[in-house]
């Protein structure tokens, strides 16, 4: 029996600079700022599934809308890597 992690990782959430992970009394806060921060590291500072949560609760989107996005930035991401892949 193995223990299910894979032998090469492939994370689809990659950003460097983690968003909050939630709102926790005291430790983290979730907030406007840090969402601008994001925004401002690109679809690099997208890449973070707090982030996506967070504005998903904001009601920014409706959820065919907020669907959308995350479809067409899975689309970036896959793009990205393969463009990577094939030319470095």
């Amino acid at each position: 029996m193995t223990h299910g992690f894979p032998q090469v990782p492939s994370p689809l959430f990659t950003s460097e600079s983690p968003f909050a992970i939630e709102n926790r009394g005291g430790l983290e806060h979730q907030e406007i700022g840090g969402l601008v921060n994001a925004l401002k590291a690109g679809v690099q500072g997208l890449s973070d599934f707090h982030l996506l949560i967070f504005l998903h609760r904001m009601h920014v989107f409706s959820k065919v809308k907020f669907l959308d996005f995350i479809l067409w930035f899975k689309n970036i991401l896959f793009l990205l890597f393969f463009y990577l892949t094939i030319y470095f």
